[in-house]
């Protein structure tokens, strides 16, 4: 990732870029550079990821991996933002919802970020 394409502008970086490139290529890696001002499609994007990465370190235990585990069981890869939390943690809807932010982190839950976030936003489990 860079800021722009000033960053760009020496022309042995740009070599470099291009060196690595042929490198991962062969690798059958994809590689491309990415400015910051395309990371996020909109304020709300930004948001949400800034938030969702708060919980990076957000403790997870085992009764809350067997709850989740229980939860996909019973009703599928497919839930919502809600059920979830509630499943992670029945008694505290602030705190469940920090583990799904958790989970989704740590790629256990898939929820699209691009959106407004609220207890009916659709989730897969993993």
């Amino acid at each position: 990732m860079k800021r722009d394409e000033r960053d760009l502008a020496d022309p042995d970086f740009r070599l470099l870029l291009a060196m690595v490139a042929e490198i991962l290529r062969r690798c059958d890696i994809g590689f491309g550079v990415i400015f910051r001002d395309e990371i996020f499609q909109d304020r709300i994007h930004r948001a949400n990821a800034e938030l969702f990465a708060a919980r990076a370190f957000a403790t997870v235990e085992l009764k809350h991996l067997h709850r989740l585990e229980n939860h996909f069981i019973g009703n599928g890869p497919i839930s919502t933002l809600g059920a979830l939390a509630e499943a992670l943690e029945p008694t505290s809807t602030n705190a469940g919802r920090a583990l799904v932010q958790a989970l989704t982190i740590r790629r256990r839950v898939e929820i699209d970020l691009t959106q407004r976030i609220g207890p009916h936003t659709p989730l897969t489990i993993y």
